[in-house]
């Protein structure tokens, strides 16, 4: 999704630069525009690339907030892994003693 964007702002970085608006805005859209009176008002930031860049800053938080949670099960997982791992240690040492026993006292 992220790659998305980023082709996305790009094009609209493109198209802003060769002031081009594309296919869907039609003539009378642009002398409509060009008619109408600015109301007084100020609409939005200014800027495409400001709402661009605080779309992109709330995913870019997102995905930090994703890769802590993340990060959390692995510490997690790594844990269970730890504890598994000495319990597999404890029955390899009584299977072991077990050997042992029967081998030593096969011998006497």
């Amino acid at each position: 999704m992220l790659i998305v964007l980023f082709v996305q702002y790009h094009e609209l970085e493109q198209m802003v630069s060769r002031q081009k608006f594309g296919p869907h805005e039609s003539s009378s859209e642009t002398v409509h525009a060009k008619i109408e009176k600015p109301s007084g008002r100020a609409r939005g930031s200014g800027s495409p690339f400001r709402c661009i860049s605080s779309i992109i800053q709330q995913m870019n938080s997102e995905k930090d907030q994703e890769i802590s949670v993340a990060r959390q099960r692995i510490e997690e997982l790594e844990g269970l892994v730890n504890g598994k791992q000495k319990e597999v240690n404890l029955f390899l040492c009584f299977l072991i003693a077990v050997w042992i026993e029967l081998f030593s006292t096969g011998q006497s």
